[in-house]
Formats: structure tokens, C-alpha cells, sequence
């Protein structure tokens, strides 16, 4: 007698086939029979689909990983000591490296003894330091003591060190590509201080030269970045599967992402995983946005996690746990959609780069509720979780104006937590890692 149970992996293989070929061979099959096989046929053939979906979802990021082992690897750091430490351990005598934004100082010094392998000995490696050209300072203080001065370069590590001076920074990629030819086949790590340059801690500048150079130079291994700010970054944030790996594990050796102090940012890809972090995120009481809403399922599962089913206090009195979810687009016809599929959700036309738009919708929002809800929901301004699906941003591209975006609700809205539907976000979470924390992760288990 034929089951209504789903086909599992208890079925045999050759069950599957024996169907597959039945409706290959019968295809025009009349009558219960015919409408049995076919219902059947599709039954598995959707089962079939899914498993090999899956299969190669789960090699694609099996080669990912690897990939991101293998390169593009941008570690950062916040310190000059915790940069001459990584120079230390990534850098290997007979290596070519490349520093932007060399003073000729201590860390340009550490480059120049691992390339050539200590003791004065000649490794065959190569040091090619670059800064912009500079007048002597005035004054001779605490502030210009780790300044390079014109002529340092001379008699600086002679036998591995060429220095290079150029007019600004914008120049960089144009010298190396074009003045050191053979610098594309040769480079194997490149250090980097844009501060030093600049004048001040520019962390999006600091990532695209990284980003930059990691694509021009196949050989580059590493790229070693000094920048308080980008460090701030590589620590907040988060691959989607590792930050609910570390919250379903959390005496593992992935609990470390979620012992770095708030705000986190999670990368997902897919509204399954963008969906799937929701109980690792979401908290009662939470205030939670969504920006990108579009019909409003999303915001609806947020509604749920944030604004659970009213409880009876110990008074035997209704209690509320004053948390919601609201949904903002930016497409008018969207939120009208919205709004009749989730009547108990508030949904708005708002901009997700317009910060100032958002919290009135917020004061809306709760001016609207009143009452004893309404005060518990005005207790703060802002939000703790900020969910995040804007057209542009979900792909490979768009990462430096996922990143401005990201900045805006972190310093507007000041949330705990935000997760974005990104690619490229996921990505950067994979290849931007703290020094501490790369050191961290190479420590045996249990250390």
C-alpha cells in the first residue's frame, strides 16, 4: 500500500531511477495511475534537485574556504608593536615585500631583518618601501621623532631595501605597476600604514588599497594592515554560519565571535540565512528594523522573536515584553503590499540611508501604540538589531557602500547587532581578521 510519508534517504536509490525511467518511457500515462506516477515522479525529482542544490552550495563553500586560505588574506592591527609582531610571523627570509607608508623606522627595519634573514645574512629577499616625499619638520618633537626625513633612506638596509618616493598616495598603484614591472610575479606580502601617509586613520581608504593590491598581485599572501579603525572592523564583524555555529557551540573554539564586545555585524547570504540568524540575534523586548522589507515576511519573523505572545507576571496581570519590529522600503506599492499580508506589523516608507528619516518612523511608530505599550517602547532612541536587505548590496559588489551604510546605522541608530544580506560583507568577514584574533585561532584547542 503506497504511504503519504516524504521519500528519505530510507529509500533505495534504485526505487528513484526505476520511477525516473517509468516517466521517461511514459510520459503521456492516463488515468489515477498515470496521475500517481507523475505526482511521484516530480516528487523525487524536487528531492533529487534540492540534495544536489545543497551538494553543491556546500562545495562551493568547502573551495571558498579554502580559497580564502590560500589568499587575500588581509590581517590588521591596532598597534606599531602588534604590526612588527605580524611582520615577524608572516614574513619569511628570501620574501619580496612591499610597505606603504614607510618612516624607515622600526617596523620598516623588522621588514627589511625577516626578508633577509637576521645576522646581516644575504636570504635573497626584497624590501620595497614607498612613502610620500616630505620637508624636514621645523621642529624636532615627541610627534616628528618617528617621522622619516629626507636622506634617511640612504645607507638604509642597502643590501635588500629600495626606496621609493612618490607625490601622493593616489600614485602608488601607478609606480609599482609600471616602474617595478616584475613586482606582480615577485610580491609575496604587503604591509601597510595610511595614517602615516594621510595624516589620520582612514579605514575605507586602507581596505581598497588592500583589496586592490590582493587583486593586481597573484602572488600577494597576506596583506598586513596598521589601522585602529579597520581592526575595529576585522573584530565586529561576523560570517553568518560562524556566528551561529559559535551561539549553538558556545564552549567551541568559534565562541571567541561572540565574546568580542557589541556591535556585531553578521553576513549572510540567501533569505535562508539571512532568516536563520533571527534566534541567535533577536531577543524579547528588542526595538528591531528592518530596512528593505519588501513584502514583510522578514520583518514579521523579527515581530515574532522581538514581541513574543503576552505573559501573565507573577501579579497574575497581562505583561508585555514592549519589544517590535518595524519593516521600511523605499517603494510605496511595497509597504502598501506589506501592510495587509502583517496587519500586526508597523511597516513605513522610509530610506535606509537617511538616518534622521528612520527614528521619526521609530517616534511614529510608538506615538501611534500609546499607553502602558506605548512608554514601555519609548525607553530608548534607536535600535538594538538593525536588519539589513538593500537592493545593490546583497551580491559581490557594492562593498565600500555596504560598509558607508553600515557606519550610518552603527553610529545613528546604535544597535547590538546588525545583520545584512551581502555577499561581499560575508566575504570580508571571511579575509579580514584581527592579528590577535588569527593568533588566537592557531593556538591548539583548549589553550
Amino acid at each position: 500500500q503506497q504511504t503519504t510519508t516524504p521519500v528519505t534517504a530510507m529509500h533505495s536509490m534504485s526505487s528513484i531511477v526505476q520511477l525516473l525511467m517509468l516517466f521517461r518511457f511514459v510520459p503521456k500515462c492516463r488515468g489515477f495511475v498515470g496521475v500517481a506516477v507523475r505526482d511521484r515522479y516530480r516528487h523525487c525529482a524536487s528531492i533529487i534537485e534540492t540534495d544536489a542544490i545543497d551538494r553543491r552550495h556546500d562545495q562551493s563553500q568547502q573551495q571558498y574556504r579554502r580559497n580564502q586560505q590560500q589568499r587575500d588574506l588581509l590581517i590588521t592591527c591596532s598597534t606599531t608593536d602588534e604590526i612588527i609582531s605580524a611582520v615577524q610571523h608572516f614574513v619569511r627570509p628570501g620574501q619580496h615585500v612591499v610597505e606603504i607608508g614607510s618612516q624607515l623606522r622600526s617596523l620598516s627595519s623588522a621588514i627589511c631583518s625577516a626578508v633577509q634573514g637576521g645576522d646581516n645574512s644575504d636570504g635573497g629577499g626584497k624590501a620595497t618601501l614607498m612613502d610620500v616625499a616630505r620637508k624636514a619638520p621645523k621642529v624636532k618633537d615627541h610627534r616628528t621623532q618617528g617621522m622619516r626625513t629626507p636622506g634617511d633612506e640612504v645607507g638604509f638596509f642597502p643590501q635588500v631595501a629600495d626606496f621609493v618616493e612618490i607625490s601622493d598616495l593616489h600614485q602608488w598603484k601607478q609606480v609599482l605597476l609600471h616602474t617595478l614591472p616584475n613586482l606582480q610575479e615577485s610580491c609575496h606580502v604587503l604591509v601597510l600604514d595610511v595614517s602615516l601617509v594621510v595624516g589620520n586613520d582612514l579605514d575605507i581608504t586602507s581596505l581598497s588599497i588592500a583589496r586592490d593590491f590582493a587583486s593586481l598581485f597573484d602572488q600577494c599572501q597576506v596583506v598586513l594592515i596598521k589601522s585602529a579603525a579597520l581592526n575595529q572592523w576585522a573584530a565586529r564583524l561576523n560570517h553568518a554560519r560562524k556566528w551561529i555555529d559559535a551561539h549553538k557551540e558556545p564552549h567551541s573554539d568559534r565562541s571567541g565571535v561572540i565574546q568580542v564586545p557589541p556591535p556585531h555585524i553578521v553576513g549572510a547570504v540567501g533569505v535562508h540565512e539571512y532568516r536563520g540568524v533571527i534566534p541567535y540575534c533577536v531577543k524579547p523586548g528588542d526595538a528591531v528594523l528592518e530596512v528593505g522589507c519588501h513584502l514583510g515576511t522578514t520583518t514579521a519573523l523579527l515581530q515574532e522573536a522581538a514581541a513574543p505572545a503576552t505573559t501573565i507576571s507573577t501579579e497574575g496581570a497581562a505583561a508585555s515584553t514592549g519589544g517590535y519590529a518595524i519593516g521600511v522600503d523605499v517603494g510605496p506599492k511595497i509597504v502598501q503590499g506589506a501592510k495587509p499580508r502583517y496587519p500586526d506589523v508597523f511597516f513605513e516608507v522610509g530610506d535606509a540611508w537617511k538616518i534622521a528619516e528612520l527614528l521619526r518612523i521609530q517616534s511614529a511608530m510608538i506615538q501611534k501604540n500609546g499607553g502602558a505599550q506605548g512608554q514601555e517602547q519609548r525607553r530608548r532612541v534607536g535600535f538594538d538589531v538593525v536588519f539589513v536587505d538593500v537592493g545593490g548590496l546583497s551580491g559581490s559588489d557594492g562593498l565600500l557602500e555596504a560598509l558607508m551604510l553600515l557606519s550610518n546605522i552603527l553610529n545613528g541608530l546604535e544597535p547590538r547587532c546588525i545583520v545584512i544580506k551581502s555577499l561581499c560583507v560575508r566575504r570580508l568577514a571571511s579575509s579580514l581578521v584581527p592579528f590577535w584574533q588569527y593568533q588566537k585561532s592557531k593556538l591548539p584547542t583548549g589553550t
